[in-house]
């Protein structure tokens, strides 16, 4: 289907989206983790950072690492 590279979170729901993402064909080349910068960010998730490396050396998958920041732009809009 699609070449892709999963955003994991190290949490349920992002390797369930990665399991329905190879059973329907996707190929999965690289898994990425995203670990904010302020540590009361509500966009990412942080308790598992460390499952989405291991997840990919288990796979047999590169493992992509970055950091973002996210700035409120004011009157509910923002960027990252």
């Amino acid at each position: 289907m699609a070449r892709v590279c999963a955003l994991l979170s190290g949490g349920k729901d992002s390797n369930y989206a990665l399991y329905l993402s190879m059973m329907r064909g996707d190929e999965v080349v690289c898994i990425l983790a995203v670990k904010p910068r302020r540590r009361d960010s509500w966009m990412f998730h942080t308790a598992a950072l460390e499952a989405p490396r291991l997840q990919a050396e288990a796979m047999g998958l590169s493992h992509v690492y970055r950091e973002a920041e996210v700035v409120v732009l004011g009157r509910g809009r923002w960027r990252s």
